[in-house]
């Protein structure tokens, strides 16, 4: 389930990197992802930097028998930050274009 999170996170990351037309590696690594949308926009909250945790359960968990078992408490955790993530790419798009963090009201 852990590698279904963490799908999520990385395909909604890369959404929002394709629209703002900027080219990404094939890769499941989202602290690079993450780094390319930093060089794009500084205001990347942490909160959303948090899903580089994430990337150990692109393919450690896809596997029974490799790796650790993902207790229910780290499973609840990985949810919680690919929500957020999912979130904090929506409000981009919702907004076209602009940061979430950036608004000026």
């Amino acid at each position: 389930m852990c590698f279904d999170v963490q799908q999520a996170a990385e395909k909604a990351l890369k959404g929002l990197l394709l629209h703002l037309e900027v080219s990404f590696p094939y890769t499941h690594d989202l602290a690079d992802l993450i780094t390319l949308l930093e060089d794009q926009h500084s205001d990347v909250l942490d909160s959303v930097k948090d899903a580089a945790i994430l990337t150990d359960y692109a393919v450690a968990t896809r596997y029974p028998g490799v790796g650790e078992p993902v207790t229910e408490e780290e499973y609840k955790r990985a949810v919680a930050i690919a929500e957020h993530v999912l979130e904090w790419v929506e409000s981009h798009l919702e907004m076209g274009g602009e940061t979430p963090d950036s608004r000026t009201d």
